[in-house]
């Protein structure tokens, strides 16, 4: 690969030879990063590299043949406090799984224009942890963090903290607690990722102006959880086959202004469930052109959720609509 002038790239060679490890073999990653000038690519080539580390310097990880940086159970496996940093091709694994550290495989503090693109994160807390940091690309890695755990006991896939106009993209999730938890995050946009076997596929929380497209959210407790959130856009998606302790497709709990089009709602106890939704005068909540087949229960509305739907086919249900009470509501909800 020939690289623009601008560009200063650094080849880092560790290759472990056949069955051998240890950490007699690894490469001090960090000093590497501490040697580098601001704005510097860094090629690093396959190998065992021992963490934590930190990137708080604008530079480009590259990784060639899927080098590992393992964290070894240390806080989380990669900081990064730099604006315009960026992580790409790297095996990371290892981080703490004490949740009063807040580890992750990777934690952005404060930092902005951050992209984590194409990563393998497997046996960490928090797979992808954004705190402040707006404008961040998450983009094609995959992540499987803990199936040994039971779910209460894991982090989520990508966690959001107060972050706005970040790109969620292409990822596939696996074994976490929640694929994607945004906490006060809004203006975000999570699409075509893969969310599978874990508590909730998307969980919003006080997060406004969150995009949900063409998601495959399956074999979850359940596929869509937003709560005390307002205009949210939901097109394409795909929920199936949430049948755990909740159940639910997609569950709303105080939502102002929700447009939700052409999802297929399938094989969950509950398709949608809505609680307080809308909640507030003028406000709405529709539906239209939904897909809801072979699920328990169509849609299940408390009679506070004056949704309005419009075109919508209920087909094989065993039963397409339902009203609920309170003692129901506070069961999903947990």
């Amino acid at each position: 690969m020939r690289w623009p002038l601008a560009v200063v790239a650094l080849l880092i060679t560790g290759l472990l030879p056949e069955g051998v490890q240890g950490a007699n073999l690894s490469q001090d990653l960090q000093a590497i990063i501490d040697s580098a000038p601001p704005g510097q690519t860094l090629i690093i080539g396959g190998g065992y590299y021992t963490g934590p580390i930190v990137i708080y310097k604008p530079l480009a990880l590259v990784g060639r043949g899927w080098p590992i940086i393992d964290g070894q159970g240390r806080g989380s496996v990669v900081t990064i406090t730099a604006d315009g940093a960026s992580i790409s091709g790297f095996v990371l694994k290892g981080s703490s799984f004490s949740p009063s550290l807040e580890p992750a495989a990777v934690k952005v503090e404060g930092a902005k224009g951050v992209s984590i693109v194409e990563n393998r994160i497997v046996n960490s807390f928090v797979g992808v942890y954004l705190i402040d940091a707006d404008y961040a690309e998450v983009r094609a890695n995959q992540l499987d963090l803990a199936p040994h755990l039971p779910v209460l006991r894991r982090g989520h896939g990508v966690y959001a903290w107060e972050t706005s106009g970040a790109t969620l993209v292409e990822n596939d999730i696996r074994h976490t607690a929640d694929g994607f938890y945004l906490d006060h995050s809004p203006d975000n946009v999570i699409a075509r990722n893969s969310v599978r076997s874990g508590r909730y596929g998307v969980h919003l929380m006080y997060s406004g102006d969150v995009e949900l497209i063409e998601n495959q959210l399956a074999q979850d407790m359940a596929g869509v959880v937003a709560m005390f959130s307002h205009r949210l856009l939901m097109v394409g998606n795909r929920i199936t086959n949430n049948r755990g302790a909740t159940g639910v497709g997609i569950l709303l709990k105080d939502v102002d202004y929700m447009y939700a089009e052409a999802n297929y709602i399938e094989e969950n106890v509950f398709g949608f469930v809505g609680e307080n939704s809308p909640q507030s005068a003028g406000a709405s909540v529709l539906l239209r052109r939904n897909l809801f087949a072979g699920n328990d229960v169509g849609m299940a509305l408390m009679p506070n959720a004056p949704v309005t739907l419009t075109e919508n086919t209920f087909w094989d249900n065993g039963q397409h609509l339902q009203g609920i009470g309170p003692s129901i509501m506070m069961r999903l909800l947990g």
